[in-house]
């Protein structure tokens, strides 16, 4: 096996509809675009079978290793189980692999404050699951998929809940963003008390809480560098994809 350029090996797939060794009726670069794709779970429904199912297998079998990989008892991320709600799945691929997942959605969440022990009614934008394959860590990829969630959901990591973290994950908040204070809780979210010292509740229209101290988003990246986490938003591929069908139907 080669190396690909965002970063080696992860689950492999070919030009002719092949996934880890089974076959599908869309490619991966038809499902995902993108070098990172973002897969809008409102769209799941309205997609057409064969893409659903190619995307089903994709999506599935990454969810399941991130399930092992965290040693959760069921697997926490699948197509069907994201159907219908608010999520959003992003995907990073290279030239021949998919190399992780980061799935996002809002929460409304009781969290006890540090220190006052209050309680407080909070509905963040959530991180749900983060995966990368084993292959790959280390080598950047999460940091990339993470700061284009970011950009594109305009969030900042102090202001995001996350769903029972990881010692990884905890770590690389720790590392990247200097988020380290939190309060355990009974529900297992994890809201950095950042969360609450930068403002919480902020009206519709509002502008961002500012970033704590040695918050650092990381160097700039070239638009056109295959890695690049900073590019402006682009329209979710199964609403591209509706659209297309859409447009041949009225033809």
């Amino acid at each position: 096996q080669r190396r690909d350029r965002l970063g080696g090996f992860g689950m492999e797939f070919d030009a002719h509809g092949s996934f880890n060794g089974s076959a599908l009726s869309v490619p991966v670069t038809r499902m995902l675009p993108e070098r990172i794709s973002v897969i809008a779970a409102e769209s799941l429904d309205r997609m057409s079978p064969s893409l659903r199912g190619s995307l089903e297998k994709v999506v599935d079998e990454m969810g399941t290793r991130s399930a092992t990989a965290q040693g959760l008892g069921s697997v926490i991320t699948t197509v069907k189980r994201m159907m219908h709600t608010d999520q959003r799945l992003y995907v990073a691929r290279s030239d021949r692999h998919v190399n992780g997942i980061l799935k996002v959605g809002r929460k409304k969440l009781f969290i006890r404050q540090g220190g006052s022990g209050r309680m407080a009614e909070i509905d963040p934008l959530c991180v749900l699951d983060f995966y990368v394959h084993e292959s790959v860590q280390r080598g950047g990829i999460g940091k990339q998929l993470f700061e284009h969630m970011l950009s594109r959901e305009a969030a900042q990591p102090h202001m995001l809940g996350y769903d029972r973290p990881s010692p990884k994950l905890i770590g690389f908040l720790r590392k990247h963003y200097n988020l380290a204070n939190y309060e355990p809780q009974a529900n297992n979210f994890v809201v950095f008390a950042e969360y609450f010292k930068h403002g919480s509740s902020l009206p519709a229209g509002s502008r961002p809480a500012p970033a704590p101290p040695g918050y650092s988003a990381g160097p700039s990246l070239d638009a056109n560098d295959v890695g690049a986490t900073r590019a402006p938003p682009r329209q979710p591929y199964a609403d591209m994809h509706l659209q297309q069908q859409q447009q041949q139907q009225q033809q």
